[in-house]
């Protein structure tokens, strides 16, 4: 978690493009960083998906059948793989998302 304004700021600099969240990819990313999607701790990677597609299993085995699709499947499009994200909604900054993959 960033602590100062100056952390905060730095983060911003790194990022490569800026997301504007409405208020259901909001609420997803709320209940990553709180927990509420245990025991996933972020979007899951390429593996995990396949895995809970096919059998309603993470990669390690353990049974997790809510298929966590990026909350940001309306920007499928301008996504950019390796890329940092900056996630705001119109009034705060959220967060911030390092893009590994796209699945289509």
């Amino acid at each position: 978690m960033l602590k100062t304004e100056e952390e905060k700021t730095a983060a911003m600099r790194e990022c490569d493009f800026e997301l504007t969240l409405n208020e259901r990819q909001l609420c997803d990313v709320e209940l990553l960083m709180q927990g509420g999607f245990s025991p996933l701790n972020g979007y899951m990677c390429e593996e995990n998906y396949n895995s809970v597609v096919n059998d309603l299993k993470l990669k390690d085995g353990l049974i997790f059948s809510l298929v966590s699709v990026i909350v940001f499947l309306t920007f499928a499009v301008q996504l950019v793989c390796l890329s940092i994200y900056y996630l705001s909604t119109l009034d705060c900054s959220v967060s911030f998302l390092s893009l590994s993959a796209v699945l289509y």
